[in-house]
């Protein structure tokens, strides 16, 4: 059968060309250029009509084709189509629905132009938006209105168009029959016919039948009706056609979509038959079994010696009534018999009908039932040495099912010329059947392709034709299991051996004939039970054989002896394998579970092969899922067989199935490897007589069997029945799509492709929603394993997800694949610019910028439907746009990049500009088209050597306290972009020290930096080197000039600085401060030495009063406290003191100060009156109020002394609460609390402050004040509630409760209630029961319990008394209520609570009250239904009854309900259930490392499904509960405090709601390390002493402390990374750490410093991850290691003993030049000076360590000594320059002398 779902036809059309159908066989002249006529304008009407864009527009549009062209016969020379739409009109349309035009017909509107409405749709469509446009002032449902509207728009007469249109048909067909279903129509015709069907939206399948007697083409649609310019593709063309339908794809969910178009066009036929039926494929409930009303069978000859062996046919039937059963052949009837119930029928036919060989083909035999009557049929073949028979199976053609799959089975065996046989009986005319043998067979001349006997070679295919009654009988000596058999309908397949020998090493050689009718793979499965055969001694053989590839089958049997299991698992890789295995005699029942559908045959033995009687016979293994409940009618075939047996399988219970009306027992449980029941097996012996098997009626048992019988040298074996449904359960359903990304434009197709059972339907969706046929989409189906979706004209609309959907036969399985039809943006052409232009010769620090700038291609989208997105990268990875390192700005089509300051890092480093062409709107379908460009960088690092110097100073030499300028020009490199990190004067080379904060800035033209300082009272550390540095710190480079200045110092100045300016009084703590003011020129260490003097002239020492404190420039004498005198023999300390103070200058290149001397007087007064003041909270405060009173003391600052308040009350008692706050050192606050304020406590309230001196005798101060307190008597109200009541009544019989409640929201313990019953005080006995006063949140109540009430106390009247003593003014607060009381005999019911909120897990109790005097029932009901006492724990006791439930779950929410009757009435209560859950997590999660000064928030999530507001929050740190009651902490690092609130976290949330306390994660929170205490920033140390530097760090976990040493003060770059140093640390070096409470401490100590150990350390604290995991052990956390470096602190060892001059000593001449060299250890900065000795004093002669003496005086022969020194101390060498006295004559030779000449 052809199964087609459907195939419409799908418009594709573009603009500026002639549009065409993309279904090469549809016809549709609507997008045909010129295409006319009415058919045209009517196939065109109706498509723009079925797509729902437009409202009904009345036949305008109809109208209007005529009108203007007469249906474009006669189109106006003018243009637009047969509409006529002209040019201005069309350029006029602005209301179009462009989305909806391209849904649903695939054209682009905005690409139309106005010459593409030569095409009649688009034409069609151009009339429509201009009338849509135009209608507003029209009524198109006027003629006349129309009319008006043509002639305005089209420029015509109106009167034309009403003419012209006067009896225009309506453009719908009135020529189209109408089918319904079960209705064929015949007729004979020669043209093409229209047919329409009408369906339901509740019809699923349509089944169309169609037989001619020639050639037509059929078509279907549901899209408008089909005329000869429009119908959509051929789906049959030949002379018959079944077709099924998908009801859901061809009729939407409206009206008028429910109509199927059908048109037959006769290509050459003369008679047509079409019929049409709603049909329900899914008959999975179905019986289909070996009963059937027809048979088809055949037989192979026996062996060869055999005597005459005719073909016997057994029947049996299920019917209650006699029929007839006819056998027919190819030549006619051969026999026809009247068949009883309950009898086997046998028939007899000769052996002619057996086949022999492969040439006969017209040996296969039809049996029969009457109409309607079923039977089932045996063949058997006899001899006295070999026989078998099988169970016929009818050959059921499954709807939807195209291909019927048959193996084969032959034995092993190796009997001389005799062979294993396939014979094939046709049951269907025109049956093909491919052939796929395992070994080499024979095909006779006349069906052989070749017209030859034809060689079929092994797995080689060939496919030949069979017909009704033929057969085909294929051979081989070779066993010829796994041989395939495809065909195109169900053929009788059988399969054997001429006369078989199991095993093929049977001893006596004994055979038998074997043949099975064997099922196709639809009827296979995966799970069988079988018992062993019965008296097969020598076993029996297990054939296995698998029909998918990759399918495992396991064997497991038990044994009767020991009923011990064995296993045996077979792999079966290829399809056609199979295996066989032996089965033990003493195995009782075997079963075969497989993971693929397999056949399964047993075999019995030879005769030879065992000990008992019979040969080999084959049976068929039914799958349990071929189980039926069928009543079987059986015999053996023949008496001849001395022993029969029956085997049974079964699933259910083995008592529903019965042998003869006895019920079957003792049947074997069998189990799979699990150890699960799979069903039950047995044997039982059988007689020759009928039997009946049946299973009791309405029983769920369904079962299986076999007859089989053995005597000597024979056997016979068959089933006695199956279902046989198609086992699609039992086969994987698969629904594949063809794996690819669509991504272009056209049209394309989208292939499904399913496995497993037979499809009979495939629905397509898009994004969830059924994909019905249109001009858009059209879904075809070559086969029942492919559905093809084609998709036309692909736009952005339709980018997607698409599910194709399958159902199969008989299972109603479907299965799903998906695909994504997705589309890609355009492609960006990218070009790239640089500045500056050459990019390959860059410099550090410079700014270059690059533009990148994209082209895009807009002819698919619109330009609004994209956005192009820049991506820069830097050597592949992303540059953010917040990155600080880089400036991006971008625009529609480009993006800029200013690197904004360049580093070596980026020499070779490649720049991509990558553009992305986005959708706006944004689809997971839509493929973004990118394309990048990069360059190479080229980069030169940047260096000092680029930077230039200019210093002036003025003037050169200064005077200390005076004033100098100094100014520098500084240059750097064009294009330089990195601002420096400073500019400035300093006193070190990288520019540390800055001569003047205050003038830290600079200024900068044209990259040229210029800094200046103007220093003014200059003072003496002044006089030193002074460097220019410009710092660029991010690169590494610091450049620097430098210059020197020298100069001289000034006088100081002394004050004495009294603490207070105002009075002082005894008693007080009180200081002076002896304050020295050096001059600002002296800034070098000094020494100051004080001498404090009495008024009586003597030298203060420390004594048990006075003490000093000494401070950097001053000295403080403290007086603690300071006394008039008055007592104790003591002198007062009033009168004149004197500090005198002398300056010692530590630099001896500063001259010493003066002594300087200054003195103050002091006067000291007596204590002064305490002042003293009352404030109150409220101004009129009343009973119940909180009431705070304050006393607020105000005294003189800095006593030593307190004073003391006491508060004076005028009740008795305990007191109220009062509590002391001293706000300041002058003010104490002492507040009294009532709380609450009674009437009581009215009265005068007195205040009292005084001083208490205890230890000196000072002079006392008192004072006091006053507050009155007035509040007036509040008298409560009272009111009176009972319970339990019901309907206002209390229940006879039952204890009530009255409740008096009097509203005071304060607690008065005075309170007294009483009650009374008529005027009677109550008091307890056995009838009441008064209840003490009790309090509650803010009211008193007292409870009357009245014992057993009954109806005689209805309507009395109860009252309830409150009394409120006030002793102090001997008042009583009175009020009173009544009640009422109604009794009635009804059941009273309570359920407490009315609503209970439990914790998940916790227990709920509900408790029922009740009330009667008669006997009662108690029930519970959760949402409606009754609950048991067995599933529930319900008690019931007197009135009382209680459900408890112990562990509640979400299972338990719900309204439970308590109902009580008795023989008054019915009474209930209700209450509801609610079962709270509470989760809890924190965050963040699982470490965090805090940055010193940054700040977490530790936060606790707690959710639960009930609005829960009484959440509590518990933290804990480290195991132990913190004071914290939120839900987050904020935690910052600012101190070393914070180490106390770091560590492990973990949050408690509790609920006493719900009664639950559930904990969090736990987090940890680390502190990174921080320097606390830098060590001293210089020591000073001689050779061969100690010394040490302490460091202090804090962070948690605490981290470990190492030292270094850099090479360059205060350069820390010099350490290269943390691990390594410029210089190592000196070997006589120990580092002691020691952990404080919050803080580590590290000691560096150097024992016998050495001259070389000078140098710059530093202190660095280390927190390793490691340090982390000890404390928080979690594998999935990555944490760096995080370091803190200290200050430098310099260590200078000095010179002293390691000066050295060289030569110690010289001789030279006058004249003679000598130069002498000092060397000396220790440092750093040695400083080098050079003097001679002379008479009176030292003569400076040299400031470097060489000096030079040229000899041009005799003074210049002198000692000279090289003095070094450093911040550590000095040291000097001398050497001597000896004079050597050079005597001559001169003239040195004889001179003649004239007359007046001298010599």
């Amino acid at each position: 059968m052809l199964l087609v779902v459907l195939l419409l036809c799908c418009l594709s059309a573009t603009a500026n060309s002639a549009a065409a159908s993309s279904c090469a066989s549809c016809t549709d002249l609507t997008i045909v250029s010129g295409a006319n006529g009415t058919d045209v304008v009517l196939a065109t009407i109706r498509l723009i009509e079925d797509s729902d864009l437009f409202v009904d527009d009345h036949q305008i549009l109809r109208r209007i084709a005529h009108v203007e062209t007469r249906d474009g016969a006669s189109e106006a020379s003018g243009g637009g189509g047969i509409w006529a739409v002209n040019e201005t009109g069309f350029a006029s349309l602005v209301e179009v629905n462009a989305t909806g035009i391209r849904a649903y017909f695939g054209i682009e509107w905005s690409s139309v132009t106005w010459s593409d409405l030569s095409v009649p749709l688009y034409s069609g469509l151009a009339a429509r938006l201009l009338i849509n446009q135009l209608a507003g002032g029209y009524d198109l449902s006027s003629t006349s209105s129309q009319a008006m509207l043509w002639a305005d728009s089209y420029g015509g007469n109106a009167e034309k168009y009403i003419n012209d249109t006067v009896g225009l048909t309506d453009y719908r067909y009135n020529n189209i029959d109408s089918l319904e279903f079960g209705m064929y129509y015949k007729s004979t015709i020669t043209t093409t016919s229209y047919f329409k069907v009408m369906a339901s939206n509740a019809t699923s399948i349509l089944q169309l039948v169609l037989s001619v007697n020639g050639d037509t083409q059929l078509y279907v649609s549901n899209l408008i009706e089909p005329s000869a310019a429009f119908h959509c593709n051929s789906v049959k063309t030949n002379s018959t056609a079944n077709l099924l339908l998908n009801a859901s794809q061809l009729y939407k969910n409206e009206d008028e979509r429910n109509v199927l178009y059908i048109s037959i066009e006769v290509v050459q036929a003369t008679e047509v038959s079409l019929g049409v039926s709603a049909i329900e494929l899914d008959k999975g409930s179905d019986p289909i079994d070996t009963q059937a009303e027809e048979f088809v069978i055949g037989l192979f000859d026996n062996h060869p010696d055999a005597e005459y062996t005719p073909l016997l046919i057994s029947v049996a039937t299920r019917e209650t009534s006699p029929f007839t059963v006819t056998v027919e052949t190819q030549a006619g009837i051969a026999a026809t018999e009247t068949i009883n119930p309950t009898d086997i029928l046998s028939i007899v036919l000769p052996d002619t009908y057996l086949v022999t060989n492969n040439s006969e083909r017209y040996k296969g035999v039809i049996v029969k039932a009457e109409s309607g009557r079923t039977i089932s049929v045996s063949v058997s073949n006899y001899d006295q040495f070999s026989s078998d028979s099988y169970l016929a199976l009818p050959l059921y053609q499954y709807s939807g099912v195209t291909e019927y799959v048959y193996y084969a089975i032959t034995p092993e065996t190796d009997s001389s010329l005799l062979q294993n046989r396939v014979l094939l009986v046709g049951g269907y005319n025109d049956t093909n059947i491919t052939i796929k043998p395992k070994e080499t067979v024979y095909i006779p001349p006349d069906l052989s392709p070749t017209g030859l006997e034809y060689e079929l070679s092994s797995n080689e295919s060939l496919t030949i034709q069979l017909n009704r009654f033929q057969t085909l009988l294929l051979e081989s000596e070779m066993s010829l299991s796994g041989s395939k058999f495809t065909t195109t309908k169900p053929v009788t397949f059988l399969s054997g051996h001429q006369c078989a020998l199991i095993p093929s090493d049977a001893t006596n050689r004994s055979c038998d004939i074997i043949i099975e009718q064997l099922p196709p793979t639809l009827n296979w499965g995966k799970t069988f039970i079988f018992p062993l055969l019965s008296s097969q001694t020598g076993g029996a053989f297990i054939t296995i054989l698998a029909a998918e590839n990759n399918t495992e089958a396991t064997l497991r049997c038990t044994s009767i002896s020991t009923n011990a299991n064995t296993t045996d698992v077979s792999s079966l890789n290829t399809t056609g394998d199979f295996i066989t295995y032996l089965i033990s005699p003493d195995d009782l029942v075997c079963s075969i579970i497989s993971d693929n559908p397999v056949l399964v045959t047993i075999d019995a033995s030879s005769e030879g092969d065992d000990d008992s009687n019979g040969d080999p016979f084959m049976m068929l293994v039914p799958p349990t899922k071929q189980y039926s409940n069928a009543t079987h009618y059986f015999a053996p075939f023949s008496d001849n067989f001395t022993s029969n047996y029956i085997n049974i399988a079964l699933l259910g219970q083995p008592g529903d199935v019965f042998l003869d009306n006895a019920s079957i027992t003792d049947a074997s449980s069998v189990y799979d490897t699990t150890g699960s029941l799979l069903g039950y097996a047995l044997q039982l012996n059988s007689s020759a007589e009928n039997r009946t098997l049946s299973v009791a009626y309405g029983s769920n048992t369904v079962y299986t069997a076999w007859i089989y019988g053995f005597d000597f040298a024979v056997s016979y074996g068959q089933s006695l029945g199956m279902n046989l449904l198609i086992t699609g359960d039992d086969r994987e359903l698969t629904v594949a799509i063809e794996s690819h990304t669509y991504s272009s434009v056209g049209m394309i197709q989208i292939i499904c492709s399913t496995t497993g059972p037979p499809v009979y339907i495939t629905d397509w969706y898009k994004g969830g929603d059924l994909i019905y046929p249109s001009c858009k989409h059209s879904i075809t189906s070559s086969n029942t394993t492919i559905s093809i979706l084609t998709i036309s004209s692909v736009n952005i609309d339709d980018i997607g997800q698409y599910t194709c959907t399958a159902r199969s036969y008989y299972t109603s399985r479907s299965a799903t694949a998906v695909i994504y039809v997705t589309l890609q943006t355009p492609f960006p052409l990218l070009s790239l610019s640089t500045d500056p232009s050459n990019y390959s010769q860059l410099v550090s620090a410079t700014s270059p910028l690059f533009t990148c700038s994209a082209v895009i291609d807009y002819t698919i989208f619109n330009p609004d439907e994209l956005a192009v997105v820049f991506e820069w990268l830097r050597n592949g990875a992303s540059i953010s746009i917040y990155n600080s390192a880089y400036n991006i700005t971008n625009s529609t089509l480009s993006s800029t990049l200013n690197i904004l300051s360049l580093g070596t890092q980026d020499n070779n480093a490649v720049y991509s500009c990558v553009a992305y062409v986005n959708p706006v709107s944004s689809s997971p379908y839509l493929i973004n088209n990118s394309d990048s460009i990069q360059i190479t960088l080229q980069v030169q690092a940047f260096s000092s050597g680029h930077v230039s110097f200019d210093i002036t100073k003025l003037p050169s030499v200064p005077t200390s306290g005076g004033t100098v300028n100094i100014s520098c020009q500084i240059n750097v490199p064009e294009r330089f972009y990195v601002m420096p990190d400073f500019v400035r004067l300093a006193y070190s080379m990288n520019g540390s020290n800055a001569v003047d904060s205050t003038q830290e800035g600079y200024t900068e033209e044209d990259l040229v930096y210029f800094t200046k300082v103007a220093l003014s009272n200059i003072n003496t550390s002044d006089a030193t080197t002074y460097y220019c540095v410009i710092a660029f710190n991010t690169l590494g480079v610091t450049a620097h000039a430098f210059t020197n200045l020298s100069m001289n110092l000034a006088p100081s100045t002394l004050d004495i600085i009294p603490r207070h300016n105002d009075s002082i009084y005894e008693s007080s703590l009180f200081s002076l401060t002896c304050e020295v003011t050096l001059p600002s020129s002296v800034d070098t260490p000094v020494s100051l030495s004080y001498v404090w003097r009495n008024p009586y002239g003597s030298t203060i020492h420390y004594d048990d009063r006075i003490s000093f404190y000494v401070g950097p420039r001053n000295e403080t004498l403290i007086f603690n406290p300071i006394d008039n005198g008055d007592s104790n023999s003591m002198q007062t300390d009033a009168g004149q003191y004197t500090c005198q103070v002398q300056v010692i200058p530590n630099n001896v290149n500063v001259n010493s100060a003066s002594y300087v001397t200054t003195s103050d007087s002091l006067v000291i007064e007596d204590l002064p009156e305490l002042v003293l003041e009352i404030t109150y909270s409220l101004d009129a405060p009343a009973e119940g109020d909180s009431l705070n009173i304050t006393c607020t003391v105000t005294y003189p600052e800095s006593l030593i002394i307190v004073p003391t308040v006491l508060w004076s009350l005028p009740i008795s008692g305990s007191l109220p609460e009062t509590r002391t706050s001293s706000l300041t050192e002058s003010l104490i606050n002492v507040t009294l609390s009532l709380n609450p304020v009674l009437y009581d406590y009215n009265g005068v309230y007195s205040c009292v402050a005084e001083y208490n001196v205890t230890s000196y005798s000072f002079d006392h101060a008192r004072n006091s004040t006053e507050y009155e307190l007035d509040v007036p008597l509040i008298i409560p109200n009272v009111s009176i509630t009972g319970y339990p009541l019901h309907e206002g009544a209390f229940a006879a019989g039952t204890n009530v409760h009255l409740l008096c409640r009097v509203d005071l929201s304060f607690e008065n313990k005075n309170l007294v209630i009483t009650w009374s019953h008529d005027n009677v005080t109550l008091t307890n006995d056995s009838t009441y029961i008064v209840g003490p006063v009790q309090r509650a949140s803010d009211y008193y109540y007292g409870i009357l319990t009245i014992n057993g009430i009954s109806l005689d106390d209805n309507e009395d009247t109860y009252k309830c008394t409150s009394l409120i003593y006030h002793s102090n003014q001997d008042t009583i607060a009175t009020s009173c209520e009544s009640f009422n009381v109604t009794v009635s005999d009804v059941p009273i019911v309570t359920l407490y609570p009315m609503e209970l909120i439990v914790g998940y897990g916790n227990e709920a109790r509900f408790e029922c009250l009740y009330s009667s005097d008669i006997s009662s029932n108690v029930s519970w009901f959760k949402d409606g239904q009754s609950l048991s006492h067995e599933t529930y724990n319900i008690y019931t006791n007197g009135t009382h009854s209680v459900l408890t439930i112990t562990s509640t779950t979400t299972a338990d929410n719900g309204t439970y309900s308590c109902s009580v009757n008795n023989s008054i009435g019915t009474t209930q209560d209700t209450s509801a259930l609610l079962i709270g859950v509470l989760t809890v997590n924190i965050s963040p999660l699982p470490v965090t490392v805090l940055e010193y000064r940054d700040t977490v928030n530790v936060t606790c999530l707690a959710n639960s499904n009930l609005e829960i507001n009484d959440l509590s929050y518990t933290w804990l740190l480290d195991g132990i509960v913190i004071d914290v009651n939120e839900s987050f902490i904020e935690i910052t690092y600012t101190s070393s405090d914070q180490v106390d609130d770091s560590g492990e976290y973990h949050c408690q949330v509790s609920s006493e709601t719900l009664s639950l306390t559930i904990e969090s994660q736990r987090t940890l929170i680390a502190l990174t390390p921080v320097i606390v205490a830098n060590p001293l920033p210089a020591l000073g140390t001689l050779v061969n002493d100690s010394i040490k530097f302490i460091c202090n760090a804090t962070g948690y976990p605490f981290p470990s402390i190492e030292w270094r040493r850099i090479s360059v003060e205060n350069d820390l770059t010099t350490l290269v990374g943390i691990d390594s140093v410029t210089i190592d640390l000196p070997y006589n070096i120990t580092n002691d750490s020691s952990i404080n409470v919050n803080e580590v401490s590290s000691v560096l100590t150097l024992q016998s410093v050495d001259y070389d150990d000078f140098g710059y350390y530093v202190c660095i604290a280390t927190l390793t991850s490691n340090d982390v995991y000890v404390l928080f052990d979690n594998s999935n956390v990555t944490l760096m290691d995080y370091h803190a470096i200290s200050s430098t602190a310099t260590l200078t060892v000095s010179p002293y003993g390691s000066v050295q001059v060289n030569p110690s000593s010289v001789t030279a001449y006058f004249g003679d030049t000598v130069a002498f060299n000092c060397t000396s250890r220790g440092g750093p900065n040695n400083q080098y000076a050079w003097y001679r000795v002379a008479e009176s004093r030292n003569i400076s002669v040299g400031l470097m360590n060489q000096l030079e003496v040229e000899i041009n005086s005799i003074e210049l022969t002198a000692r000279y000594y090289c003095n070094v020194t450093n911040d550590a101390g000095s040291s000097s060498a001398y050497t001597i320059l000896n004079g050597n006295l050079s005597v001559s004559t001169i003239p040195s030779t004889a001179t003649v002398l004239n007359l007046g000449d001298s010599v």
